[in-house]
């Protein structure tokens, strides 16, 4: 399953809402990764989402494989989407 979705919040997927993504991500059984630009990443890691260099407009795609994946896209473009509240 892959869904895409527009990065707004102010920081992008750096320092905080990083580890709060990947703590989300690693809830789910499923194998899940960011798809960047081509490249795909590991969304259970610290480091490759830290290096991905995801700032705020970065167009990313989230693909889920396994038992919980329509349940692990859902929540992980939600907290996306909610811009990991913080303030607009």
């Amino acid at each position: 399953m892959q869904r895409t979705v527009i990065v707004q919040n102010a920081s992008g997927l750096h320092a905080r809402p990083a580890t709060r993504f990947i703590q989300e991500a690693n809830r789910f059984k499923s194998d899940i990764f960011i798809i960047k630009e081509g490249y795909r990443i590991n969304a259970k890691s610290i480091m490759g989402v830290l290096a991905s260099g995801i700032s705020k407009g970065t167009e990313i795609t989230l693909e889920a494989n396994g038992p919980d994946a329509t349940e692990a896209i859902e929540r992980l473009i939600y907290l996306i989407e909610a811009r990991f509240g913080e303030v607009r």
